[in-house]
């Protein structure tokens, strides 16, 4: 077999597998089913083969820890984190392969839905997923030392529980139910989601996994924004209605399912850009401010930054008449260059540091405010927010 088809075999009977995870982690043989190597690739270079993940690590890392398990969109269906599809539902998914660094936490990982199409997902912290699976991985690998016989492959894993699944069950639909209560089981408490609220998304390496959690963090801050918002604000018609949303929606525990994950992730996008518009309504005093400090400071380095231009135009010309040495002239023109680079990155940074203390990096990012021309937008059509003492 071809590593697609080895890879296609695995992802097309995962959650046949978990459903029969207790058979097989009772039996010794499909426990220590050794799997391809490409579906747990780092720990290919950092913990050598003998380490490697088995069928039964695997199935105790799904069954154990709760952060293995998700719901996700089908990708093909997914729409725009700002614009949901209210009557999407979600499917389960099992991460199955980690790619990434354990000291950074840099990573983009793979995770299997129901029907076997492969996801990619971003996870955090990765080290937790790392150091979990292998763990277990080193217990099953202990474990088979003391097998008699050769593991089977996982073809014969599967081809063994077919067979026995055609003598205990009388037909298919009765063994489909049974699957379907297994699996459920397992995946009982499951909290969190691959969500596609563009907030969270991970624009390097994909959707990001969130929890319930994260969803009562932004509607709590947007209960204590409009709080403290002026009074014309709360008596808007706008804003009236998303305190009468925050009060009555249903608050999302542990024990998701795939119609309530789709849900709590539109309610997640809902909130974020109830949160959004709060952030720009509310700090625009502010944003505006820094950003006029901004140009105050730009306008300080502008006679210095004439100077530089200056003076790396003087370098040059001595270095064509060879008044200069070309020794000096170059590291003239190299310390010019380099204090110009400064002073630029200077005003830049203090704007970028100023806004994301405001508005934090999230909403930095998602107003788009690294962008001057959205930014200078912003001000033009805010400036009267400015406390008149900053202007």
């Amino acid at each position: 077999m071809t590593e697609s088809d080895d890879e296609k075999l695995f992802t097309d009977n995962a959650f046949y597998l978990l459903a029969h995870h207790r058979r097989i982690l009772s039996d010794g043989r499909m426990a220590q089913c050794s799997l391809p190597c490409y579906l747990v690739m780092p720990f290919i270079n950092t913990t050598g083969k003998k380490n490697r993940p088995t069928l039964g690590s695997y199935l105790e890392w799904w069954t154990d820890y709760s952060f293995t398990k998700l719901y996700s969109r089908d990708e093909e269906k997914s729409t725009d984190g700002n614009s949901p599809d209210s009557s999407m539902t979600m499917m389960k998914t099992l991460i199955f392969s980690l790619t990434g660094s354990p000291l950074s936490g840099s990573n983009s990982c793979r995770g299997v839905q129901e029907d076997g199409s492969v996801i990619s997902i971003v996870l955090s912290p990765f080290s937790k997923y790392v150091s979990t699976l292998l763990n277990l991985a080193s217990t099953h690998r202990m474990t088979g030392l003391l097998l008699q016989g050769e593991p089977f492959s996982l073809q014969q894993v599967i081809e063994t529980l077919r067979r026995e699944d055609s003598d205990r069950f009388r037909n298919g639909e009765e063994a489909r139910k049974e699957f379907s209560r297994v699996i459920d089981e397992v995946f009982a408490g499951t909290d969190q989601w691959l969500s596609c609220c563009s907030y969270y998304r991970n624009y390097r390496f994909g959707g990001c996994v969130v929890r319930t959690k994260e969803l009562q963090n932004i509607k709590n801050a947007v209960a204590d924004m409009l709080k403290s918002a002026p009074e014309h604000l709360r008596n808007s018609e706008e804003f009236s209605g998303k305190t009468v949303r925050l009060s009555v929606k249903k608050k999302f525990g542990a024990g998701l399912t795939d119609v309530l994950a789709a849900e709590a992730d539109n309610c997640l996008s809902f909130w974020v850009s109830a949160y959004l518009k709060l952030v720009s309504e509310l700090r625009a005093g502010l944003i505006t401010a820094v950003y006029l400090d901004y140009l105050d400071a730009l306008e300080k380095n502008k006679d210095e930054l004439e100077k530089i231009s200056a003076d790396i135009k003087t370098a040059r010309a001595g270095l064509k008449n060879g008044t200069v040495t070309q020794k000096d002239g170059s590291k003239r023109i190299y310390e010019l260059k380099k204090r110009r680079r400064s002073l630029e990155m200077e005003t830049k940074n203090f704007l970028e540091y100023g806004l994301t203390v405001i508005v934090g990096k999230s909403c930095y990012r998602m107003l788009r405010f690294n962008e001057m021309a959205v930014l200078e937008r912003f001000v033009a059509e805010h400036g009267s927010s400015v406390p008149a003492g900053l202007k």
